[in-house]
């Protein structure tokens, strides 16, 4: 099966935007193959993510993130409730379902406001 266009612009668009070639990885039906025959034609240029604000955000709203599944966002909105607004990024690590890969994952497109 191809991958066509439209599913790497459409999962890039949830993702808020790619960070890493290696992303399309990620994409639904993308094969090893195909991965190698167009990742030489993809150029990721350094723009701003679309971000989300984990202190505003309601469950649904974050599990909208490919990254943020059911679970750590409820576990995202319990720490909050629990301690208060996020004062940096980096109180995600106090959450035992982040850990140093799930962080460097998810801090391209999380913020606190």
């Amino acid at each position: 099966m191809s991958v066509k266009f439209w599913k790497i612009y459409k999962y890039g668009k949830k993702l808020g935007g790619y960070v890493k070639v290696e992303q399309l990885k990620e994409v639904w039906g993308m094969t090893d193959e195909r991965y190698n025959e167009i990742k030489k034609q993809v150029m990721i240029k350094p723009i701003t993510t679309r971000k989300v604000n984990i202190n505003t955000m309601n469950i649904k709203e974050l599990t909208s993130h490919p990254y943020i599944d059911y679970y750590l966002a409820k576990e995202i909105i319990k720490f909050h409730q629990t301690n208060g607004a996020y004062k940096n990024i980096e109180e995600l690590k106090k959450i035992h379902l982040v850990d140093e890969a799930t962080f460097n994952k998810l801090s391209p497109y999380i913020e606190v406001k």
